[in-house]
């Protein structure tokens, strides 16, 4: 991953839908249909790679940098406090109460001020939809929750948004399920 640059188009995970958004890609949105992705469990992971395939190819992503947000809708999220020299024991007590599959639980945590902030989601899904990227000839630039970004201002536009998750070097740096050895 090439993190000098900066992403150029986002993929935005909801729980049933994806929207694709950025600086070089009109904006569309892929529903998610329960026949592939239900209760966030993967049900068909071979059609979800080929639906995601086809409209990553179809916006014409080959060669754009994609950053792939996770809404908190898709995430599981805990804040702990550091103070405590249990915080990875309290960090694996979170993880094990999530009700997913344990082979496809992923794991991230991100520092924010003295607290931090645990997310954990079903690696299935982003890692099909990541594999769709790339199959459509997109470079994946990373894969994080939305929750870690903060927002800009109250009520920011949809064009705010979009730019404050691509321009941000920091979560993606630090909160990456890509590069997550447990993710």
């Amino acid at each position: 991953m090439m993190f000098s640059q900066k992403p150029t188009i986002l993929v935005y995970v909801q729980r049933n839908n994806l929207l694709l958004e950025g600086r070089k890609a009109s904006a569309a949105k892929l529903s998610l249909p329960e026949s592939l992705i239900a209760n966030l469990e993967v049900v068909d992971k071979p059609q979800l790679l080929e639906l995601c395939r086809q409209f990553f190819e179809n916006h014409n992503v080959r060669g754009q940098r994609a950053l792939v947000v996770l809404d908190r809708a898709i995430l599981f999220d805990k804040l702990l406090a550091d103070k405590t020299a249990a915080l990875p024991q309290a960090i694996d007590d979170f993880r094990s109460a999530v009700p997913l599959n344990p082979e496809q639980r992923a794991t991230v945590s991100y520092r924010l001020q003295q607290k931090t902030a645990v997310f954990v989601t079903n690696r299935d899904i982003y890692q099909s939809i990541s594999e769709a990227l790339e199959r459509a000839g997109a470079k994946l630039f990373g894969v994080t929750p939305a929750p870690a970004y903060g927002l800009p201002q109250q009520n920011p536009t949809k064009s705010e948004l979009i730019a404050h998750f691509l321009d941000d070097k920091e979560v993606v740096n630090q909160a990456n399920f890509s590069r997550s050895l447990n993710g």
